[in-house]
């Protein structure tokens, strides 16, 4: 898995300068962080070159390609710079969401991802909708692949450094603190189908908070989102990523980048953070004599755990102690259950919530907790019934 630095200006770390280390004195801490995102730049790659004809398609060797909103070149590197050389002339060409409104002498292009992630760049007609590269002119492309779930690495994971002879020299070491997130596999047709008709209501331009989250929801990499208008011309988005877990600094980039042209020219959108409130439960769950112990646990506890799992819940919602009560009883081979803690982070150990149910805040999502003690939901089994 590689990370790549990914924005256009030089990263300079001056090491002379760098804060000691609070942890460790002797060592120094480049602490502001550094920009990175899985995948790899492939430079100037040839495609091809143009018979002159209207309407060329060339495609791309590498997969799958990283495609951003555009104007996000101010703050990250395009994703894809097209260029054309002949007799040494060398010319730079437009990406476009359509051809539909460029004009002959526009050097403009689109991008066409077929079904296997697999992307080909697309030329004018020369006439109506774009201009034709010259004959005999090579097509070189600049492009970045990657960017898909798997680069949602564990903390703690990312620590070679490549191609830096000059921290390696210096004995400079790297580590992520906190899960990679953001990272995210193209729009299935079901996402699409399920997030069309908000996205037809908002005509791609966001005015209620439903259009800034109709339109969040369909960037890819974006998991759950509320939109709140938290003053007379600021829209916050509270962004949980696909993977769930913190947004990262480059998916707030883009996320910002992709509204550029849907928001209002006065209105200032920020993205921040979910707060994500763990949910405590204990179950004792007895287990007849003629099922396996061990298998009906393994049940009761994926069972219990799917009402908690990301694809599951929601902003401010209220959770019913009952809900858990009739996914473990209605598992083969339970004879029955006795929930024993029901409860939120910061309540104390072995409570029941009042009146069994737990209502979050609007910018809360409930989560499975980390503690190993609990394994997401905690199954205790009786048997012999």
């Amino acid at each position: 898995m590689r990370f790549e630095y990914n924005r256009e200006t030089p990263l300079l770390i001056d090491c002379a300068a760098l804060p000691a280390d609070p942890a460790d004195p002797s060592r120094k801490l480049f602490a502001d962080g550094i920009p990175v995102e899985e995948g790899r730049l492939v430079r100037d790659e040839l495609l091809g070159s143009s018979d002159g004809t209207a309407d060329q398609r060339f495609s791309l060797l590498h997969r799958p390609i990283i495609l951003r909103a555009y104007g996000l070149a101010q703050q990250v590197s395009p994703d894809l710079q097209l260029r054309t050389e002949l007799a040494g002339v060398i010319e730079s060409w437009t990406l476009q969401e359509s051809l539909a409104f460029s004009r002959a002498g526009q050097r403009d292009y689109t991008v066409e991802v077929d079904e296997e992630d697999r992307a080909a760049v697309r030329f004018g007609d020369g006439a109506l909708f774009g201009s034709i590269p010259p004959t005999g002119s090579r097509i070189l492309a600049t492009y970045r692949v990657g960017g898909g779930a798997a680069g949602n690495t564990a903390a703690h994971t990312i620590q070679t450094i490549a191609d830096t002879p000059q921290l390696a020299l210096a004995g400079g070491r790297v580590t992520n603190p906190a899960p990679a997130t953001g990272g995210a596999e193209r729009e299935s047709i079901g996402h699409a189908v399920a997030l069309a008709p908000g996205i037809f209501r908002s005509l791609k331009r966001a005015v209620t908070a439903d259009d800034y989250r109709a339109l969040a929801l369909a960037f890819s990499g974006v998991g759950k989102v509320r939109a709140e208008a938290t003053g007379w011309n600021t829209v916050t988005l509270y962004v949980a990523p696909e993977s769930g877990g913190q947004v990262s600094d480059v998916l707030a980039a883009n996320l910002l980048a992709y509204f550029e042209d849907k928001r209002p020219i006065t209105t200032i959108i920020e993205v921040a953070d979910v707060d994500y409130v763990p949910i405590y439960v204990t179950a004792v769950v007895g287990v007849n004599s003629y099922y396996a112990q061990a298998a009906v646990v393994e049940q009761a506890r994926a069972a219990a755990g799917a009402l908690l799992g990301f694809a599951s819940v929601d902003f401010g919602q209220t959770i019913f102690l009952s809900k858990f009560y009739e996914a473990i009883e209605s598992l083969p081979g339970v004879a029955f259950v006795t929930i024993s803690e029901f409860r939120r982070e910061g309540q104390p150990a072995g409570a029941i919530a009042e009146g069994g149910r737990l209502t979050l805040s609007p910018s809360e999502l409930p989560v499975l907790p980390t503690d190993p003690a609990y394994a997401g939901v905690r199954v205790i089994a009786e048997g012999g019934f």
